[in-house]
């Protein structure tokens, strides 16, 4: 990515300490050598190289290195304000469109329970021009060895209208422990609006494990088969790669994504398993994550391509029933993952698994019909390289069992500082939020209590909320202005331009996570 716009740690501190009113944010450096008239007519906060703060709360036009509208211009304090029509665009940093769904009361954020004395440990330069990662909070339990990394939630949540509730499966050891901590990180140039948090808790016998399934509700599994016939869309025995879990994870071959074209698009895996025998339903079981296809439809085709029309795109249109509709039905119907069981005569659909996001691995159950017969057959189907499976398994006895809603205890940021009224904004779904900024982490306790003697039981976190991305610098195209389509030939654009990239981008993804303190 270009170097060319270098910020200092000052400013990036004021940039972060300065932006604490409640708003969907979406920052977008500017290319100062834009001269093509620019319309955005969501609302605007454009942050100066000094750290004062323009608002423009009837969106500008940029033209001739001028950004203008109807403005107020604020001091590093915001405690004051005056009247501005024109900023140079040499004088811009950074910029953001937002707007304001959510009442100010309501909402806290995080950055400013630790304001006072904070140093961002991220240079500008860094932030802005080379992080990449992105999609979603990620939570973390500690061990003796160093942080282990336990979720990402909500991972297509882009927008406030996209808001999602995601359970996932925890590992930390459940059977002595009396309280969970966990932390909760935004490691993206992303806004994240964290509406809810708690545990789900199943207690169950030692020879049972528990999974969430695509709804979130938690399934308890018996005996788990990992000697499953399994093959891929070339006929070529894969059973190997799945039956253990070792991060040695299964994904499409290079020559099938090569080929994948507008007429055809999709791969498979199919499995064969003996029907057991009286039993109604079987439990499929997956330890699996997305590639980053998804991530590169997002970035690079959802976004830079609109360019500055991205803005408007995020902070208004997605709000429209039917814009909202049209992508999440196109959504829905390509991404994910298509499971079908033979019934004599065709692959008949009984399930769906939505994408579940590139970061953390989830471990997730599917319940399937059996049909009549010796053998069953099921065909795992979906967007060539979208997903990276790790372990797979069947289990013939299933049961949904009791769960135990465990709330929220404590909400601390950054260890030491408690963030006053967060523990009561996250302990229900409602309008109210925390909000937390790259390089904010929330420190969240739960009290579980004693374990039944004789048992164990198995912990899930319950997260609901949605985030808002950054626009970097790159993605500003000034000669893009038509608004994102959902269509074929947007999918095949991604699976293009991450066909070029894979080898090099999960690498590089991973490793420039923003640093917290």
């Amino acid at each position: 990515m270009k170097m060319d716009l270098i910020f200092s740690y000052f400013f990036l501190s004021l940039f972060l300490l300065t932006s604490c009113a409640v708003h969907d944010l979406e920052v977008t450096p500017i290319d100062t050598e834009s001269v093509a008239p620019i319309i955005v007519s969501s609302p605007v906060k454009v942050h100066l190289n000094d750290g004062s703060i323009v608002v423009f709360k009837d969106g500008i036009k940029v033209v001739d290195g001028q950004v203008t509208g109807d403005g107020r211009k604020y001091d590093l304090t915001l405690d004051s304000s005056v009247r501005i029509s024109a900023i140079a665009l040499d004088d811009v940093a950074a910029m953001e469109s937002y707007q304001t769904p959510i009442q100010t009361g309501d909402t806290i954020v995080a950055s400013a329970g630790v304001a006072a004395g904070t140093t961002v440990a991220v240079a500008g330069a860094i932030v802005l021009a080379k992080i990449i990662f992105g999609s979603c909070p990620t939570t973390y339990s500690e061990a003796e060895d160093g942080p282990i990394l336990e979720a990402e939630s909500f991972s297509y949540s882009i927008a406030p209208s996209f808001e999602a509730r995601d359970v996932d499966r925890l590992n930390v050891p459940a059977a002595e422990q009396e309280t969970i901590e966990l932390v909760v990180r935004n490691e993206a140039l992303e806004t994240h609006y964290i509406n809810h948090l708690e545990l789900l808790e199943v207690t169950h016998d030692h020879g049972q494990r528990v999974f969430p399934d695509p709804q979130g509700r938690p399934i308890a599994v018996g005996t788990l088969d990992t000697q499953l016939l399994t093959v891929n869309r070339d006929g070529q025995n894969i059973q190997g790669v799945l039956n253990h879990v070792d991060n040695a994870y299964w994904s499409s071959n290079e020559a099938t994504l090569q080929h994948a074209s507008l007429e055809d698009y999709e791969d498979h895996i199919d499995i064969e398993l003996e029907t057991p025998h009286g039993a109604d339903q079987i439990a499929l079981v997956f330890r699996l994550r997305n590639s980053l296809l998804n991530t590169v439809l997002l970035y690079d085709v959802m976004l830079k391509d609109q360019g500055f029309r991205a803005l408007d795109w995020l902070g208004r249109d997605l709000d429209g029933f039917i814009n909202k509709a049209r992508l999440g039905l196109w959504y829905r119907d390509r991404m994910g993952m298509r499971i079908s069981v033979w019934d004599g005569d065709k692959y008949r659909q009984v399930a769906r698994l939505g994408d579940q996001g590139p970061i953390a691995w989830k471990d997730i159950a599917v319940t399937l019909p059996v049909l009549d017969g010796d053998k069953m057959r099921v065909r795992l189907s979906f967007v060539v390289d979208n997903w990276h499976i790790d372990w797979l398994a069947v289990s013939p006895e299933v049961y949904y069992p009791e769960i135990r809603e465990v709330p929220l205890a404590r909400v601390q940021v950054q260890q030491t500082n408690t963030l006053d009224g967060a523990l009561e904004n996250l302990a229900s779904a409602d309008k109210s939020y925390v909000v937390t900024r790259p390089g904010d982490a929330l420190h969240v306790g739960f009290d579980v209590g004693e374990a039944s003697e004789g048992r164990t039981r198995t912990f899930m976190l319950a997260a609901q909320g949605y985030y808002i991305e950054w626009m970097r610098r790159d993605w500003l195209n000034e000669s893009s202005r038509e608004p994102f389509k959902p269509s074929d030939e947007s999918l095949m654009r991604a699976i293009r331009l991450w066909e070029a990239k894979r080898d090099t981008f999960q690498e590089r993804f991973e490793s420039l996570r923003i640093a917290h303190q």
